[in-house]
């Protein structure tokens, strides 16, 4: 399985911006700002844009996890 467009579209926003970041760290960002925890103003910045894509690279994970795709 190739990777997922939500996930190059993380991975490019955030070379765009010059960001030190990986997919992985948005991703773990974005599950804080679900629970209510702080993030930094750059990690806002990356979640304030890849929120859609957040969601789907965590949906697509989670169906891979439990077979459905």
């Amino acid at each position: 399985m190739g990777e997922h467009e939500s996930h190059r579209k993380i991975r490019g926003f955030i070379n765009e911006r010059g960001y030190s970041y990986n997919v992985m760290d948005v991703l773990r960002g974005y599950q804080k700002r679900l629970d209510g925890y702080y993030n930094s103003y750059t990690m806002n910045d990356c979640l304030d844009h890849l929120e859609s894509e957040c969601e789907e690279v965590i949906r697509v994970g989670n169906n891979l996890l439990i077979g459905k795709e």
